[in-house]
C-alpha cells in the first residue's frame, strides 16, 4: 500500500483481477483489518475509530470512536454478526460492540 492510498478501501469481486474504490478517507487517516460478517456488514479500523457499511461496502460511516487515551489504539476487531462484536486494544481493552 502506498501512502497515498493509505486512506482509501478497495473491492474485488474478480480474486483481484479489478478492483473498485469504495471509499477515500482523510489522506491522515490508515484504513486497516477490514471484516466483513457477511455480503453486506462490514467493517475496518482508523486510528481512533470502527467505520462500517451495512450495503456490501458501498457507503462506509464512522460507528464507534475510541478514547486512546483511556483504551489505548484499536488492534483488532471481530464481529460474530451484524449486531454483535469486539474490538481489542494496546492497552488490552476488548470492548464489545453493536454493529448498527
Amino acid at each position: 500500500m502506498l501512502p497515498e492510498d493509505a486512506g482509501t478501501v478497495y473491492r474485488t469481486s474478480s480474486g483481484g483481477q479489478s478492483w473498485k474504490l469504495l471509499t477515500t478517507l482523510q489522506t491522515s487517516m490508515f484504513a486497516f483489518h477490514i471484516f466483513f460478517a457477511d455480503q453486506n456488514n462490514g467493517w475496518f479500523l482508523t486510528g481512533d475509530a470502527l467505520w462500517g457499511t451495512g450495503d456490501g461496502g458501498e457507503t462506509w460511516a464512522p460507528k464507534f470512536q475510541v478514547d486512546n487515551a483511556q483504551f489505548g489504539f484499536v488492534k483488532d476487531i471481530f464481529f460474530m454478526d451484524k449486531n454483535t462484536g469486539w474490538l481489542a486494544t494496546s492497552k488490552g481493552f476488548v470492548i464489545t460492540c453493536g454493529g448498527g
